[in-house]
């Protein structure tokens, strides 16, 4: 039984929690067959930093209408697997800046041809 699929609308939330669930899954074993070591969970954020590299902490976090506290959290663990740097930002003591590492650079390079295949496929 199925209480989910059966409670339709009253649990949609949940519903669309384990299909994300499920697509975070799916998208951690591609990477993973590729050799590739990337959570899903980090994409929109290492993506907008490979894309506009350097960039605040706050400026991702309004562009992808998320928390600070969560980009923070990601920023983070890029920045353990050395895939990003961030450091303060000198004219702004309050702020920090990320930029994407040598290491990231490599990653992007390895991942663009996933991503086309990947939106290719989701089109």
């Amino acid at each position: 039984m199925d209480t989910l699929t059966q409670l339709g609308e009253l649990a949609l939330g949940s519903r669309l929690k384990r299909l994300s669930d499920y697509i975070m899954k799916e998208g951690k074993e591609i990477y993973s067959n590729n050799h590739i070591e990337f959570d899903p969970r980090w994409f929109s954020v290492f993506y907008v930093i490979q894309d506009q590299s350097p960039i605040s902490i706050m400026e991702i976090a309004d562009d992808l209408k998320v928390n600070h506290p969560s980009v923070i959290q990601t920023i983070k663990e890029l920045e353990k697997r050395g895939y990003v740097m961030s450091a303060q930002d000198k004219g702004d003591k309050r702020k920090r800046i990320v930029n994407i590492s040598e290491k990231g650079m490599d990653l992007v390079a390895k991942m663009r041809p996933l991503w086309d295949d990947i939106a290719t496929t989701m089109h």
